[in-house]
């Protein structure tokens, strides 16, 4: 959290700041899902196509979609950081 503190006679203004990284978060989902399609593959290995494929499907999509959208969410928390990992690039907001 960034805290700015202004003062102007017997008055002070409090500006915060809060930025929450969703990159581990959303691996980490990632992860759960995988091990579920892993769990329902291993419990119907000799079943035919049944009612489980909907759900292999679905954790399967959810896993892809937690992934991508880990990297991408890794990708502006390196921007964003203030730590200097690329002086070559720079933000003009």
């Amino acid at each position: 959290m960034v805290m700015a503190m202004q003062e102007a006679n017997d008055t002070v203004e409090v500006v915060a700041s809060l930025r929450t990284n969703l990159a581990g978060q959303n691996m980490l989902a990632a992860a759960r899902f995988s091990r579920r399609v892993a769990e329902l593959e291993e419990s119907n290995r000799s079943q035919e196509f049944g009612s489980f494929w909907e759900e292999i499907l679905h954790n399967s999509i959810a896993s892809i979609m937690c992934c991508s959208s880990s990297l991408e969410a890794y990708a502006n928390e390196l921007f964003l950081t203030e730590k200097p990992y690329f002086q070559s690039f720079r933000l003009h907001c």
